[in-house]
């Protein structure tokens, strides 16, 4: 019978040891690993959060523009308090706003400079009860779920909030989103507004405000893949994830951020600051702003539907009024003044709605409301810094541009002068010995029976010798003005004016002369149609004013020139037609608001310290 030997405690003792080195290699590979993930995590945590308050720094300093630009704004609109709160030290405003949490333990202060407040004398407005707490914690807890658009909560102290302003700006619908607090009861508050952007310019972030608290709002829709964070990006509630703005273009120059800056410039400077809870640098960004007064006339050629330029057509700018001054004598259009602002823009985002062919030449900007653009090969859209190659320069075209048409109020005076006999031998508006001014304005105004029109030729001439306005009611398909063979309108003196509403055609032909050399906004045309009209140059005539005449076909050809603003349905160029936008149209009109004309970020230690004495604050 054969045995088994039994087993040996050595061999039983080394199996053992050797299934405990393995667990013990393998307990210290999993430490190795928890111990590089925890690093790798808490590393992920630390990069994440000052990327998060770096965005934060950027949404505070836009948040500090939309803060002067309503102090602006509230001035225009006569309000006493306009700049409560501010520093007013002759033509400048200096304010410091504090008491920002953007992340727990983080504080945030927003600076504020302004060039040309122009205050009168050295005056220290006491500040207003409120102070700024925009709850940044709070911004990545509250979405709203629909598009891009995001809710930033506010709660505010006061349960009487008031009216709440908004600023209104032209171009771009956005919807603000803000959710706030009154009297205990939480709501949210959704009021679509107008956003106005010069093209090419990136939006600031919009906020609204209640009893002198601000409420943040974003930005909301779905934006054009060539316009950098035009729609999509508000700065406001999201961590913009790896988005640091290192690497934007915020710095790179649109067309009006090119402008220089002078004296004269009305400016804001924003420098916001956010300094980390562990004892790391501060974040600070600056961004530079100049700001102009809206006008309905602030851009160049403006169509709805369409706009062509073709056969040697041209468009430029320049500015009859430099100094802001109308005391001063105009400024001519010549080579010497010529700008390149010479905005063309279509709402329409048809492809092809702006059509440019057969050496079109534009010294300004190209825009429209999303289509494409039809070019030939010759044309040429450039600037004074833009490369000889490509003869389209990319800077100078945008793919967002929104106009908004007002509607035109006919004027209802309680004097006027009937025309009842075509007028087709010269004349001169206002005959004193017949004709009756309005008491209301001092203007005359003369109101054209059905079938009546103006109808000059062979160098018959009208003079305006006050201030003057014609008004057509009832002369739809029909001519109310035409003219030919040199025949031309003259304003004698500085101040006659005329203004024209119209329902019906105009066609101004042959060398017809309209206020030539005189400012562009002594003569005005409005087309009131409700359908459809037309406006035609042609053969060498002459115009200085402006159109507004938004269902009309406009049409300007050979050789003709046209020193002003149009807006109209459709724009038709040709035959070496010239247009010249009058860059002072931008602040004609009392009460306009302001809007943003440039933008950028300043960067660079010499930019930001170019600012170094203005906030010493």
């Amino acid at each position: 019978m054969r045995t088994h030997p039994a087993s040996s405690p050595f061999r039983q003792n080394n199996t053992r040891g050797s299934v405990l080195i393995v667990a013990m290699l393998l307990a210290a590979l999993i430490s190795v690993a928890l111990v590089s993930y925890l690093k790798l995590s808490n590393n992920s945590l630390k990069v994440s959060q000052r990327v998060f308050l770096q965005n934060s720094a950027m949404n505070l300093a836009e948040m500090g523009i939309e803060r002067a630009l309503t102090s602006f704004n509230h001035s225009v609109n006569g309000e006493a308090n306009a700049w409560a709160g501010w520093t007013i030290n002759g033509t400048a405003a200096t304010r410091t706003i504090s008491g920002f949490v953007p992340a727990p333990g983080a504080t945030g202060v927003i600076k504020l400079y302004v060039q040309n407040q122009n205050s009168g004398s050295t005056t220290t407005i006491a500040p207003d009860d409120h102070s700024w707490d925009d709850h940044s914690s709070d911004h990545e807890s509250e979405h709203e779920e629909s598009g891009h658009s995001e809710v930033a909560s506010i709660d505010f102290a006061s349960p009487a909030l008031g009216a709440i302003d908004r600023l209104a700006y032209q171009t771009r619908t956005i919807r603000h989103l803000a959710t706030f607090a009154a009297g205990g009861v939480r709501a949210v508050w959704h009021q679509p507004v107008l956003i106005s952007l010069a093209a090419g310019i990136r939006p600031v972030a919009s906020l609204a405000w209640a009893g002198g608290l601000p409420v943040l709002a974003t930005l909301g829709g779905t934006g054009d893949s060539d316009d950098d964070h035009s729609y999509s990006d508000d700065h406001l509630s999201d961590n913009h994830g790896a988005d640091n703005h290192s690497d934007d273009d915020h710095d790179t120059p649109s067309p009006t951020v090119s402008t220089p800056v002078t004296s004269s410039t009305i400016l804001i400077v924003a420098k916001a600051i956010i300094t980390p809870n562990d004892g790391s640098s501060p974040f600070v960004k600056m961004i530079e702003v100049q700001v102009a007064q809206r006008s309905t006339w602030g851009y160049g050629l403006v169509g709805r539907s369409s706009v062509s330029l073709d056969s040697n057509a041209t468009a430029d700018s320049w500015s009859s009024d430099p100094d802001n001054d109308p005391a001063t004598a105009v400024v001519p259009y010549s080579s010497t003044v010529r700008r390149d602002n010479g905005t063309v823009g279509v709402v329409s985002a048809a492809n092809d709605a702006l059509s440019l062919g057969s050496n079109a030449s534009i010294y300004g900007t190209v825009n429209t409301g999303g289509g494409t653009i039809t070019y030939d090969s010759n044309v040429r859209v450039y600037s004074a810094t833009s490369p000889a190659s490509p003869k389209v320069d990319p800077s100078r075209v945008h793919r967002d541009f929104k106009f908004t048409f007002p509607a035109i109020s006919e004027p209802t005076p309680t004097v006027t002068n009937p025309i009842t006999v075509s007028v087709t031998n010269n004349r001169t508006f206002p005959d004193t010995a017949t004709d009756h001014p309005n008491p209301a304005d001092g203007k005359y105004y003369y109101v054209f029976a059905d079938g009546t029109e103006i109808n000059l030729d062979s160098n018959k001439n009208l003079t305006i010798a006050d201030k003057v306005v014609w008004i057509f009611r009832n002369h739809n398909g029909a001519y109310t003005i035409q003219t030919s063979s040199n025949a031309d309108f003259l304003f004698s003196g500085t101040t006659s004016t005329l203004d024209i509403y119209t329902n019906g055609n105009i066609k101004l032909d042959s060398n017809c002369d309209i206020n030539s050399g005189g400012q562009p906004s002594r003569f005005k045309i409005y087309g009131t149609n409700p359908s459809t009209q037309s406006l035609v140059m042609s053969s060498n005539a002459t115009i200085s004013g402006v159109l507004y005449s938004p269902n009309a076909s406009y049409s300007i050809d050979s050789n003709c020139r046209l020193y002003g603003s149009v807006v109209a349905n459709s724009i038709h160029m040709d035959s070496q037609a010239a247009f010249h936008y009058d860059e002072a149209l931008g602040l004609f009109g009392s009460g306009n608001p302001f809007r943003v004309s440039s933008w950028r970020e300043l960067k660079s230690a010499a930019e930001r310290d170019a600012y170094a004495t203005q906030f010493n604050f």
